[in-house]
């Protein structure tokens, strides 16, 4: 579900920052993605310990 989420924000065309903003949104994207991402490797790793 965290993963679809980061897909989803990837694709859609809302952003926090524009992508017209040089540089800046397409690091808002990388950001985003990247912190949702590190979200679902530690809630696996903790799901992953409980068993």
């Amino acid at each position: 579900m965290i993963l679809a989420s980061a897909i989803i924000y990837l694709l859609s065309p809302f952003d926090l920052i524009p992508d017209w903003i040089a540089g800046f949104g397409l690091l808002d994207d990388l950001t985003v993605v990247s912190l949702l991402v590190a979200w679902a490797i530690r809630t696996a790793d903790a799901a992953q310990k409980k068993k």
